[in-house]
């Protein structure tokens, strides 16, 4: 036997050892599941209480993240991370793969390992620094938040997302699917550098954001594109307004509408523009849908968006309409649609952030 199968029985037997112990204890003490839980509540309540540091005084402890209070509670920090691992096979008939020969086959693919930290300062000011690590080291979100401002609302200075389409500025961790909507990937701008405003108004029935960033997505193949740093190709200004005609039950039953509109800025005249996306699934490079580049002065994009949540049952969808201003391709303009539903067979229901006009 050769060192690769002596590892393999060994790993074998430990394991089958490791399973008759378990089965021996649960067959002589029935409660050795049931203290195993009741340990797990005791570490989680452990963990929440956390530990004083005794030189200066600051708490730390755990609760969703490592989290760090200073001795009168002025600075407040937590950490966090995420890992989300894709995997799977593509299937394609004979005209996509004569069209894309390499769209079919199995991959998988590190999505998302991020570290996060926010914090707040003295109440009014709120920061967070977030990086993802998979494939090109994006950094998501770097920004400062003044929170407190009389009469303003709140004023964000850094890389952020735009105040643009509800799915988009739905977290992935909250999205319905694995991947959002082709339209919303194509069209919505992606994190930039700039200012934005945000408010909330009669008593959180309604939500306006407005921003004016530096547009320094790149058209890169790698990784979210979208996000990444780089040089500045215009400037964009963006707003989006919502509204909450109806709100019952504490957000089991409402309808959402909302609109959003930016103007993209070209720092030159007949700068190139491109939108594509890929097939719903990051496991390919290939993008199905692309128009390729074609040079463009400006481009305007408006967004109506509607939701409704009815306990368990919840329907979202959005329009995107883009006007390119472009006297070379005789101004082209672009459109596209998602709707979908969802039904918690649990009976929970869909979260909705008042505050925002975010699902």
């Amino acid at each position: 036997m050769n060192v690769r199968s002596i590892l393999t029985v060994s790993c074998l037997l430990l394991c089958s050892f490791f399973f008759h112990v378990l089965i021996a204890n649960a067959q002589a003490e029935p409660q050795w599941f049931e203290n195993i839980s009741d340990r797990w509540d005791e570490w989680k309540q452990k963990a929440e209480k956390g530990v004083e540091d005794p030189l200066i005084g600051w708490h730390y402890y755990w609760k969703d993240g490592f989290r760090i209070d200073s001795t009168k509670r002025n600075l407040r920090i937590r950490l966090n991370g995420r890992v989300l691992l894709d995997g799977g096979y593509i299937g394609a008939d004979n005209d996509l793969k004569n069209a894309f020969p390499d769209l079919e086959g199995g991959n998988a693919q590190l999505r998302d390992l991020r570290l996060t930290m926010v914090g707040t300062l003295y109440d009014w000011m709120e920061f967070k620094l977030s990086m993802d690590f998979a494939n090109v080291r994006d950094i998501k979100d770097e920004w400062i938040r003044f929170t407190k401002i009389p009469y303003i609302g709140q004023i964000t200075l850094g890389h952020m997302k735009e105040s643009f389409s509800l799915e988009k500025l739905t977290s992935s961790t909250n999205l319905t699917f694995m991947e959002r909507a082709l339209p919303t990937e194509a069209f919505a701008p992606g994190r930039n550098v700039g200012i934005n405003h945000q408010i909330s108004l009669l008593n959180q029935q309604m939500t306006w954001g407005l921003g004016a960033f530096l547009n320094t997505g790149s058209f890169s193949d790698v990784g979210d594109s979208l996000d990444q740093l780089s040089e500045a190709s215009g400037w964009n200004i963006t707003t989006r307004v919502t509204g909450l005609p109806w709100y019952a039950d504490k957000g089991k039953k409402l309808l959402h509408l909302g609109l959003s509109y930016t103007h993209k800025f070209r720092s030159m005249e007949n700068m190139g523009s491109e939108f594509r996306s890929r097939p719903e699934s990051r496991l390919t490079n290939v993008r199905l849908v692309n128009t390729g580049e074609f040079s463009t002065k400006g481009e305007d994009i408006i967004n109506p968006e509607v939701a409704v949540v009815a306990g368990p049952f919840s329907l979202q969808g959005e329009y995107f309409h883009l006007f390119a201003d472009s006297d070379k391709t005789d101004d082209p303009r672009f459109w596209g649609f998602y709707l979908y539903g969802s039904y918690f067979i649990t009976g929970e229901h869909r979260n909705y952030d008042r505050s925002t006009g975010i699902k």
